[in-house]
């Protein structure tokens, strides 16, 4: 008995990998001399992708500090003042800029901490 299923889970097993194997698509030979064999399709295009705006001229100031480096447009009128508004050590480094109206009142505000 022992040996009728060791043979009958011989033959699944075969047929299981003979189920898995691929097949070629069959040509005959008279489509082989003509060139007549079937090709896959062509895939479709891709859209291109647009093409990238070209960044306005804008005249960046950077400073730099030990710790970070910050660009900002100069004619925005960000303004900071290099005693009170900046810190620079080796172990931390502190950056306030404003914007100011007419009247000197803060418009805008940035702090950086590092």
């Amino acid at each position: 008995m022992k040996k009728w299923i060791a043979l009958l889970l011989a033959l699944l097993m075969l047929v299981s990998l003979c189920a898995c194997g691929e097949k070629e698509p069959e040509t005959s030979l008279s489509d082989k001399v003509q060139g007549q064999t079937e090709e896959p399709a062509e895939e479709p295009a891709a859209e291109p992708e647009p093409a990238a705006e070209p960044e306005p001229d804008i005249e960046m100031t950077t400073l730099e500090t030990k710790l970070f480096t910050v660009s900002y447009p100069a004619e925005d009128g960000w303004v900071y003042d290099e005693e009170d508004d900046l810190t620079d050590r080796e172990d931390y480094a502190i950056l306030e800029m404003y914007i100011l109206d007419g009247e000197e009142n803060e418009e805008a505000d940035i702090r950086i901490y590092a």
